[in-house]
Protein backbone atom coordinates (compact mmCIF):
# COMPACT_ATOMS: atom_id res chain seq x y z
CA UNK A 1 0.00 0.00 0.00
CA UNK A 2 1.07 3.19 -1.22
CA UNK A 3 1.92 6.25 1.24
CA UNK A 4 -0.12 8.54 -0.47
CA UNK A 5 -3.65 7.35 1.39
CA UNK A 6 -2.11 7.95 4.94
CA UNK A 7 -1.15 11.41 3.83
CA UNK A 8 -4.97 12.27 2.82
CA UNK A 9 -6.62 11.04 5.49
CA UNK A 10 -3.79 13.07 7.92
CA UNK A 11 -5.09 15.96 5.98
CA UNK A 12 -8.71 15.70 6.23
CA UNK A 13 -7.82 14.88 10.13
CA UNK A 14 -6.20 18.22 10.65
CA UNK A 15 -9.05 20.11 8.78
CA UNK A 16 -11.47 18.68 11.37
CA UNK A 17 -9.38 19.85 13.93
CA UNK A 18 -8.24 23.11 12.35
CA UNK A 19 -12.02 23.91 11.85
CA UNK A 20 -12.98 22.20 15.95
CA UNK A 21 -10.72 25.01 16.74
CA UNK A 22 -11.86 27.85 15.15
CA UNK A 23 -15.47 27.02 15.84
CA UNK A 24 -14.16 26.87 20.00
CA UNK A 25 -12.86 30.57 19.45
CA UNK A 26 -15.54 31.66 18.00
CA UNK A 27 -18.13 30.35 20.33
CA UNK A 28 -15.83 31.56 23.23
CA UNK A 29 -16.75 35.02 21.79
CA UNK A 30 -20.37 34.46 21.95
CA UNK A 31 -19.96 33.02 25.03
CA UNK A 32 -17.86 36.19 26.55
CA UNK A 33 -21.45 37.91 24.92
CA UNK A 34 -23.53 35.78 26.78
CA UNK A 35 -21.47 36.91 30.57
CA UNK A 36 -21.73 40.64 29.21
CA UNK A 37 -25.36 40.42 28.71
CA UNK A 38 -25.85 38.51 32.03
CA UNK A 39 -24.06 41.30 33.89
CA UNK A 40 -26.07 43.97 32.61
CA UNK A 41 -29.25 42.24 33.68
CA UNK A 42 -27.79 41.51 37.05
CA UNK A 43 -26.90 44.82 37.92
CA UNK A 44 -30.27 46.32 36.62
CA UNK A 45 -33.77 47.16 38.88
CA UNK A 46 -34.46 47.93 41.97
CA UNK A 47 -32.99 47.59 45.36
CA UNK A 48 -34.28 47.82 48.90
CA UNK A 49 -31.25 49.35 50.65
CA UNK A 50 -31.35 52.94 51.89
CA UNK A 51 -32.37 55.90 50.17
CA UNK A 52 -30.46 58.54 49.23
CA UNK A 53 -30.50 62.13 47.55
CA UNK A 54 -28.48 62.69 44.65
CA UNK A 55 -25.98 65.04 45.27
CA UNK A 56 -26.62 68.56 43.42
CA UNK A 57 -30.63 67.14 42.94
CA UNK A 58 -33.61 66.98 44.44
CA UNK A 59 -33.92 63.25 43.88
CA UNK A 60 -33.76 60.03 45.12
CA UNK A 61 -32.23 56.46 44.37
CA UNK A 62 -32.15 53.61 46.57
CA UNK A 63 -28.92 51.75 46.90
CA UNK A 64 -28.50 48.36 47.59
CA UNK A 65 -28.96 46.22 50.60
CA UNK A 66 -25.87 44.05 51.67
CA UNK A 67 -25.65 40.81 50.00
CA UNK A 68 -27.52 42.60 46.90
CA UNK A 69 -26.23 43.33 43.33
CA UNK A 70 -24.38 46.85 43.58
CA UNK A 71 -27.59 49.36 42.61
CA UNK A 72 -27.06 51.75 40.12
CA UNK A 73 -26.73 55.39 40.35
CA UNK A 74 -24.94 56.91 36.85
CA UNK A 75 -24.82 53.54 35.09
CA UNK A 76 -21.05 53.80 34.40
CA UNK A 77 -20.14 51.01 36.61
CA UNK A 78 -22.76 48.56 34.67
CA UNK A 79 -21.66 49.80 31.45
CA UNK A 80 -17.81 49.41 32.02
CA UNK A 81 -17.87 45.92 31.58
CA UNK A 82 -16.02 44.67 28.50
CA UNK A 83 -15.97 40.95 27.21
CA UNK A 84 -13.05 39.11 25.74
CA UNK A 85 -12.15 36.11 24.46
CA UNK A 86 -8.61 34.23 24.50
CA UNK A 87 -6.72 30.93 23.36
CA UNK A 88 -4.51 29.78 26.52
CA UNK A 89 -2.86 26.05 24.70
CA UNK A 90 -6.21 23.99 24.68
CA UNK A 91 -8.14 26.11 27.02
CA UNK A 92 -10.68 28.43 25.48
CA UNK A 93 -11.12 31.56 28.44
CA UNK A 94 -14.54 33.67 28.05
CA UNK A 95 -14.22 36.78 30.49
CA UNK A 96 -15.78 40.05 30.94
CA UNK A 97 -13.52 42.44 33.00
CA UNK A 98 -14.33 45.41 34.31
CA UNK A 99 -11.43 48.56 34.80
CA UNK A 100 -13.77 50.88 36.23
CA UNK A 101 -12.40 52.71 39.26
CA UNK A 102 -12.78 54.82 42.04
CA UNK A 103 -10.18 56.50 44.07
CA UNK A 104 -7.19 54.22 42.31
CA UNK A 105 -9.45 50.83 43.44
CA UNK A 106 -11.31 48.90 40.90
CA UNK A 107 -14.74 49.33 41.98
CA UNK A 108 -16.18 45.89 41.28
CA UNK A 109 -13.67 44.23 43.54
CA UNK A 110 -14.56 46.50 46.45
CA UNK A 111 -18.45 46.01 45.48
CA UNK A 112 -17.88 42.18 45.66
CA UNK A 113 -15.45 41.90 48.47
CA UNK A 114 -16.78 44.74 50.36
CA UNK A 115 -14.50 46.83 52.80
CA UNK A 116 -14.37 47.72 56.16
CA UNK A 117 -17.28 49.97 56.34
CA UNK A 118 -18.80 48.80 53.37
CA UNK A 119 -20.38 45.19 53.62
CA UNK A 120 -19.95 42.99 50.36
CA UNK A 121 -22.67 43.60 47.29
CA UNK A 122 -22.06 40.23 45.33
CA UNK A 123 -22.50 40.02 41.36
CA UNK A 124 -19.70 37.45 40.30
CA UNK A 125 -21.22 34.28 41.23
CA UNK A 126 -24.61 35.56 39.96
CA UNK A 127 -23.73 36.63 36.72
CA UNK A 128 -21.96 33.15 36.31
CA UNK A 129 -25.18 31.36 37.35
CA UNK A 130 -27.05 33.52 35.05
CA UNK A 131 -24.54 33.39 31.56
CA UNK A 132 -24.41 29.72 32.65
CA UNK A 133 -27.29 27.79 31.06
CA UNK A 134 -26.25 29.67 27.54
CA UNK A 135 -22.96 29.12 27.68
CA UNK A 136 -23.42 25.57 27.88
CA UNK A 137 -25.68 25.46 25.21
CA UNK A 138 -23.47 27.07 22.81
CA UNK A 139 -20.22 24.59 23.63
CA UNK A 140 -22.93 21.70 23.13
CA UNK A 141 -24.31 23.26 19.35
CA UNK A 142 -23.32 20.69 16.31
CA UNK A 143 -19.96 20.65 15.42
CA UNK A 144 -21.05 19.66 11.94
Amino acid sequence: MSGGGSVQFEQAIQGIVDSIRQQLESRSYRVANELRNASLDVLRGQRGGRRYRVPGTRSYYTASAPGEPPAVRTGAFRMSWKPSARVEGDSYISEIETSHRVNGYILGELLENGTRKMAPRPHHDRILEKAERDAIRIYSEPYF
